[in-house]
């Protein structure tokens, strides 16, 4: 296979509204010529047997599916792994929609989110997974907004893969981390006839790097080695226990599997406020809410600063803490919080270096996009002179140029006390007006009016 450079792609919008456009080259993944299998060490085997885990989630799984070497269900080893374009393995958990992988040899799910998270480099060089900024990530941002007594670790195999042909496992399957990628072989295990429910048309980064300076990217059903600072989907894959308690459904994209989780707050949890829906993105530090749409108002970002400033005159930041913060019935419950503002320079770490106290902010590069739909607005990261823009492909912004804006706010949670969860989405319930009393209320009103009829 040729070594075709994947380069950023990268648009930067200028006032004439001139793209620069950054072109990307994909290499053909022949999957059909890999040998590879992922077989699970002797540790991930359970002495049990399937009958002891009746109404567990992976019983009700194993059972709904008639075992095929076809698209379907296959049974590899003690392995089942779904391969092919199944419709039937859905599954809600921690109120995203994920794809059931495999159900390992001791009956844990290995499973990978149907979406992504953000879109985010792996980081400034391709070192092996374990070591990686993107790893870090996982585990300081994602992972803390997931209920982990739900999960075991994950194992995948950190071997630097520098030929598709020749995939292998020297390195020892490794277990210390409870959110990972997918891996080349998960991509492998699940095609047939070069089709599979685990990619789309976009490009997603891969566990496995390439050599020291390349890392692995999907795009629909090629793979191509590219560079890793580039931005791609974020697919993070977990493991839940087998002990999980199944609750409903059949697996289907409307009737997902669902198992029995806690009624706190999570990630993906709709409120509404007001007349606005909000989506909680983050549960470390308070409730941290996104709008769910982007405002129908556009504004600048600055236009002297590159940063996310309230004292910047006529920027983004003061008018969200200001104009618009005043605009809304509900600000009472808005807290102050910290909204990481760092200027991007290579290193996902470099957002975490600043921050801005706010009632109203702005979410950056790393912050989880739960509405992935909803893009092309201005995140609080600048990288150079420009402001990130989040969209796929991700955007460089010049800060003066008026772009779509998604803000976010901070409330606790004691501030819901009376909403009650209605058709999915946290609200105020409001008592519905009886018939009785409308027809009433319409006796009342007419029967004036007949008298006065009658008098003339």
């Amino acid at each position: 296979m040729k070594d075709k450079k994947n380069n950023l792609n990268v648009s930067i919008i200028i006032a004439s509204s001139i793209f620069v456009e950054i072109l990307v080259f994909f290499a053909f993944f022949n999957y059909g010529k890999i040998s590879y299998s992922y077989i699970p060490p002797e540790s991930t085997e359970w002495s049990g047997d399937l009958a002891s885990l009746d109404g567990s989630i992976s019983k009700k799984i194993i059972d709904d599916n008639t075992i095929t070497k076809e698209t379907g269900l296959n049974k590899i080893g003690n392995n089942y792994i779904f391969r092919g374009e199944v419709k039937n393995n859905y599954l809600e958990f921690n109120n995203l929609t994920w794809r059931i992988i495999e159900i390992s040899g001791d009956k844990s799910i290995k499973i990978a989110l149907n979406s992504y998270i953000s879109m985010l480099p792996y980081g400034k060089v391709a070192t092996n997974f374990k070591n990686s900024e993107i790893s870090s990530y996982l585990k300081t941002t994602f992972l803390p907004n997931l209920d982990k007594e739900k999960l075991v670790k994950t194992f995948y195999c950190d071997d630097v893969v520098n030929n598709i042909k020749k995939i292998s496992c020297k390195t020892k399957l490794s277990s210390d981390t409870y959110v990972t990628l997918l891996e080349l072989n998960d991509l492998n295990n699940s095609m047939i006839d070069g089709k599979t429910y685990l990619v789309n048309k976009n490009e997603h980064v891969l566990l496995n790097n390439h050599s020291s300076n390349r890392v692995w990217v999907t795009n629909g059903a090629s793979v191509t080695e590219a560079e890793p600072i580039n931005f791609y989907e974020i697919k993070p894959v977990i493991t839940l226990s087998r002990n999980n308690e199944y609750v409903s459904g059949d697996g289907t994209k409307d009737n997902p599997y669902k198992i029995v989780e806690s009624d706190k707050i999570k990630i993906g949890t709709q409120i509404k406020l007001g007349d606005d829906i909000w989506q909680v993105y983050d549960t470390r530090n308070g409730l941290k809410l996104s709008l769910k749409g982007v405002l129908s108002t556009k504004y600048r970002f600055s236009t002297i600063k590159k940063e996310f400033d309230l004292n910047d005159k006529n920027s983004l930041a003061e008018y969200l803490n200001t104009t618009y913060y005043d605009s809304l019935p509900y600000k009472d419950i808005i807290v102050e919080n910290d909204y990481d503002i760092g200027n991007y320079k290579n290193d996902l770490k470099d957002i975490e270096k600043k921050a801005v106290r706010a009632k109203i902010g702005l979410l950056n590069i790393l912050d989880i996009k739960i509405n992935v739909t909803s893009t092309g607005y201005y995140t609080s990261t600048a990288k150079g002179e420009y402001i990130i823009g989040y969209q796929n492909p991700i955007k460089l912004i010049k800060r003066d140029m008026f772009y779509r804006i998604k803000p976010v706010i901070t409330i606790e949670e004691e501030s819901l006390e009376g909403f009650e969860l209605i058709d999915g989405i946290y609200q105020i319930y409001v008592e519905p007006v009886e018939e009785e009393t409308i027809e009433e209320n319409i006796e009342e009103i007419e029967t004036p009016v007949e008298t006065m009829e009658a008098e003339q």
